[in-house]
């Protein structure tokens, strides 16, 4: 099983385009986003996973991960500090609120052993495999 990631394709760019035509009727205007979701890279070595993703302005009591079967799920929220005195928003492209982040992972994890860190913005989670996910190397002898 690999692991894509979707990347929106023709309705994103469908979605920019429906932009694009609201601010020539109306101008730029402050949209409001639900919902965003971090960037994540998961690589795989031989022994398990490594999982990035950029979570800027977080701080890590605000960042919480899951683990249940192959299922890793990361969910957190960005709070908006906003202080206004005479500042009138004319661009807001800052994206605050919750996300969660759903990953499967094909393979067994071993959830005792699961390291996560997050420096700069980079939430790291080290995820190995079980010793069954492990593969053995089976040698060949000549005979």
């Amino acid at each position: 099983m690999a692991l894509v990631p979707w990347r929106g394709g023709e309705l994103e760019r469908l979605r920019r385009e429906m932009d694009r035509m609201f601010e020539r009727f109306w101008g730029p205007a402050e949209i409001e986003r639900v919902a965003w979701e971090p960037e994540i890279d998961v690589s795989e070595t031989d022994t398990g996973f490594i999982l990035r993703g950029e979570l800027p302005g977080l701080n890590p009591q605000d960042i919480d991960i899951s683990l249940m079967g192959h299922t890793l799920t990361l969910r957190g929220e960005k709070r908006q500090e906003r202080e206004e005195k005479a500042e009138t928003y004319r661009l807001v492209e800052r994206i605050y609120g919750s996300f969660s982040r759903t990953i499967e992972l094909p393979t067994d994890i071993d959830p005792e052993h699961i390291e996560a860190t997050y420096k700069q913005g980079v939430l790291e989670v080290r995820l190995p495999k079980t010793e069954k996910a492990i593969p053995k190397k089976v040698p060949v002898t000549s005979g």
